[in-house]
């Protein structure tokens, strides 16, 4: 098919990967019959569901304006491995990655399309905001203090919330062996959560051709359901998130909260950051190759680097096993908290400094009482 000679409706492809999602599922397929433009095509692989997905998907297609496509996998492939494979069934041109739990917000592949299409880019991401089971707004990627990347680090332009990507088929012609399945096993293994996802892949390649873009305004409502495969959310931190606390401060609250579990948060990032690492170092023949500036492709894998040997830093200090005052004296003299370059800031200087501090006066008082 001719692509260019087709209208904007016959563009995207809404590639959705589901399992045991019943309960949200009707929502998220509602919202896309709501979009201002349709897609051409819906393909869901499914990943071994159990409860009523399927019957819920072959009631869609029988009201559906578009066609749809269900295959379902003959064994478990863990969400990220079933993005990539899923992509290879899709037949248009652009394809926006789509969760089961989320609600599509009216515009999102009107606007998401509109600004692919009018830049050099081969894939966007967008913001998002977070909504509670009820559909209560508990906090945005986006305020007036500027954006709060879901990680809690960018790979460059454009970052790693999955669901918020809408990709140029054309972007994996820069990559083939790299992006590949198979390689996405080698890195990571074959299991459920692993430590570089699809849509990370997606990213550091549109990162490192710099051929991505972000879009700040929020164009999905994502759910917090505490099944949700990216949440590490205890019950304290969600009491945080109660409607009465101003929006403004939700998140920050939300970050704060997570000091008692820093130190595996953190661990977990510096872990994935290496895997990125990885990933460029693998991909910089394949991208030098294809025209990529060297000195922006080496600055790329500094960057992550210094962000990985950061959040290592930031791990010990959280631990309470090392002299926490000691660590944070080492990243001042490190330039950790640098903004330049996605460093971690004054905010998250201060508040290292405080934890630091209280845990060492914990330690002289426990000492003294002796």
């Amino acid at each position: 098919m001719n692509l260019e000679n087709q209208s904007s409706k016959e563009m995207i492809s809404v590639l959705m990967c589901t399992y045991n999602g019943a309960r949200w599922l009707p929502a998220q397929l509602n919202s896309l019959l709501s979009q201002t433009l349709q897609p051409c095509e819906l393909v869901v692989c499914d990943d071994g569901s159990t409860d009523d997905t399927l019957s819920i998907l072959d009631q869609f297609k029988s009201v559906s304006p578009f066609p749809v496509q269900v295959i379902v996998n003959d064994v478990n492939l863990g969400y990220a491995l079933n993005f990539l494979t899923g992509i290879a069934f899709t037949k248009a041109q652009y394809v926006a990655f789509c969760d089961h739990d989320d609600v599509w917000y009216p515009d999102k592949l009107k606007r998401s399309l509109s600004v692919l299409k009018q830049s050099p880019s081969l894939l966007i991401t967008h913001g998002f905001d977070v909504v509670d089971d009820h559909g209560d707004k508990i906090s945005s990627t986006v305020d007036s203090t500027g954006y709060y990347p879901p990680l809690g680090y960018r790979l460059g332009p454009v970052d790693c919330a999955g669901f918020s990507i809408l990709m140029d088929k054309r972007l994996l012609g820069y990559a083939p062996v790299s992006l590949s399945p198979e390689f996405f096993i080698e890195i990571n293994g074959k299991h459920d959560k692993p430590a570089v996802g699809h849509d990370e892949l997606l990213c550091v390649l549109a990162s490192a051709l710099h051929a991505g873009v972000f879009i700040p305004e929020p164009l999905v409502a994502h759910i917090e359901h505490g099944s949700n495969s990216s949440r590490d959310t205890s019950k304290d931190q969600e009491l945080l998130l109660r409607s009465w606390i101003p929006m403004r401060l939700r998140l920050p609250l939300l970050r704060w909260s997570q000091r008692g579990h820093g130190s595996e948060t953190y661990s977990q990032i510096a872990d994935s950051l290496e895997k990125v690492a990885c990933i460029l170092d693998v991909m910089v023949g394949e991208l030098l190759e294809r025209g990529c500036s060297a000195d922006y492709v080496n600055h790329r894998l500094s960057t992550v680097r210094l962000r990985m040997r950061d959040n290592r830093l930031r791990a010990s200090l959280y631990s309470g096993r090392s002299n926490g005052l000691l660590v944070f004296a080492r990243m001042l003299q490190q330039g950790c908290y640098r903004k330049k370059d996605s460093g971690l800031g004054f905010a998250n200087a201060c508040k290292d400094f405080l934890v630091a501090s209280v845990a060492f006066y914990m330690r002289i008082r426990r000492k003294l009482r002796f």
